[in-house]
């Protein structure tokens, strides 16, 4: 994919998502215990031998930032292309601002676009989703449709798949053309969820955004796709593989525990190719002989006392003598002192939970403790 170059837009903190995302973009939300939900975009570019790539920032980006850092970890760190971190700014007159919508996220970068040596743009206008593939059939099949933009979409079930306002869901003809985009939350009747991910050429790209910031617009779903969709051609790709969305904290919930399935959490991280992640050293988890582990994903730098099923411990977590986990998600450095007890709870990093504590939340509505709380 020597012609195309990503352009990721890293989002901003997400209302349903509360906690998780206070002090960071979605983008650099931990998953599956050593994982930036930012890593799985990068290496699904790398992957496909594309190596040139924009992160669009925005506020709270110094996490993001600290992870990705110069890109070397996912081999973008070059004299030619790699990894550029762009600034969260809209271009607007002589003065600028942080951006209001993606589209006009896109038009603070055009300068960036325009030095681009490659004439496609793969454009992700969030990091909602998990998944792990190449994007060299997408190619393929965009260049042979003759589409003006492709967009990729997945197909889970309706009832194991909730509507979102954050979602937007197609209406595609039995040629994949699209004939209608909607939110999530409206009454039409559809489970082909967009995942955020277009295939364009980068003039056409400018082209269209000059026209939608013109006249007021600043999304590029709603106001550059849905306003010109009786005039483009524009074509569905579907993604065949498992994809999940985290947008809400019963999305994350869900996905997170998808990960201690043997299947899933191959084809999550091996399937189309290996997910890289920022490098850090750790001694190994050490587990004492009354410690009791079942189903879970223990990672460097754990010390494990008592007891942990079907749970996701990030590095450096520490549970004491008694203490008793059960479907959580405790982040980095967090210590979970002697007898406390926990079931459905996502910890965010650096908690401490005190001896003798007891916390409950449901699978549809798990409890979220923020980075840093003491409980």
């Amino acid at each position: 994919m020597k012609d195309v170059f990503g352009l990721i837009i890293s989002g901003s903190e997400e209302q349903e998502l509360r906690d998780l995302t206070m002090t960071r973009s979605i983008a650099a939300v931990p998953v599956a215990g050593r994982y930036r939900v930012i890593d799985f975009y990068l290496s699904n570019l790398v992957n496909s031998g594309i190596h040139n790539v924009g992160v669009i920032t925005y506020r709270n980006y110094h996490s993001l930032m600290d992870h990705i850092m110069g890109g070397v970890e996912w081999d973008l760190s070059r004299k030619r292309d790699g990894l550029f971190i762009l600034p969260p700014m809209s271009q607007h007159g002589q003065g600028t601002k942080f951006y209001d919508g993606t589209a006009e996220a896109i038009n603070g970068v055009r300068n960036y676009i325009n030095r681009c040596s490659q004439n496609t743009c793969l454009l992700h206008t969030n990091c909602r989703t998990i998944y792990n593939t190449t994007y060299r059939d997408m190619e393929s099949f965009h260049n042979d449709s003759g589409a003006d933009i492709t967009v990729m979409y997945h197909e889970p079930d309706v009832m194991e798949y909730p509507a979102s306002r954050n979602e937007f869901r197609l209406d595609i003809d039995e040629d994949n053309n699209v004939k209608d985009i909607f939110n999530g939350n409206s009454l039409m009747n559809s489970n082909k969820i967009s995942m955020d991910v277009y295939m364009i050429d980068k003039n056409l790209l400018l082209q269209l955004v000059d026209a939608s910031i013109m006249r007021g617009g600043s999304d590029f779903v709603k106001d550059v796709l849905i306003s010109n969709m009786s005039k483009l051609n524009i074509k569905a790709y579907k993604l065949d593989r498992p994809a999940y969305k985290i947008d809400t904290l019963e999305g994350y919930f869900k996905a997170s525990m998808a990960f201690l399935d043997n299947k899933t959490r191959h084809s999550l991280l091996e399937g189309s190719g290996p997910v890289y992640t920022k490098v850090k050293d750790e001694v190994p988890a050490r587990y004492s002989k009354e410690s009791f582990v079942s189903n879970s994903l223990v990672t460097d730098g754990c010390v494990v006392e008592g007891s942990v099923e079907n749970s996701i411990l990030f590095r450096g977590v520490q549970v004491a003598k008694g203490a008793v986990l059960k479907n959580c998600v405790i982040m980095q450095d967090s210590q979970i002192q002697s007898n406390a007890v926990l079931e459905n709870v996502i910890l965010d990093k650096k908690c401490t939970i005190l001896r003798g504590r007891r916390l409950v939340g449901t699978g549809n509505y798990p409890m979220v403790v923020a980075k840093g709380s003491t409980i």
